[in-house]
């Protein structure tokens, strides 16, 4: 191993414009002088998916609107809201401890049980 030299710099290949994960992910790139325009180029399914606002101020997705009273046919409950992910982290955390705390708790009163059934 007298040749090697972890610090020695070695020549890298250069980047290629056209990387061979793009054809992976099925979208055909912009082209050039799109991108000079300034505006993002979205695709049309996400373009289709994003919320559009209305005048009124409520979102509306797919027709719906966001906001406004459901029809009567509609489920008339509201929508499931998830906690943040914070709040889910430290109930989780709390959960683990706690379940930890037990098995220690657990754990001492077997050896105190034990060392009771030895002294007899």
């Amino acid at each position: 191993m007298a040749g090697y030299d972890p610090q020695a710099r070695r020549a890298r290949p250069s980047v290629t414009d056209d990387s061979p994960v793009d054809d992976l992910l099925g979208q055909v790139l912009p082209k050039p002088d799109e991108q000079a325009a300034g505006e993002p180029v979205v695709p049309e399914p996400v373009a289709a998916a994003v919320e559009d606002l209305s005048s009124d101020g409520g979102a509306t997705v797919g027709g719906a609107s966001a906001g406004r009273e459901t029809p009567s046919g509609a489920d008339p409950r509201p929508p499931f809201d998830t906690p943040p992910v914070e709040m889910t982290d430290e109930n989780a955390d709390r959960l683990r401890r706690l379940a930890v705390l037990g098995a220690v708790i657990a754990f001492v009163v077997m050896l105190s049980a034990r060392r009771r059934r030895s002294r007899r």
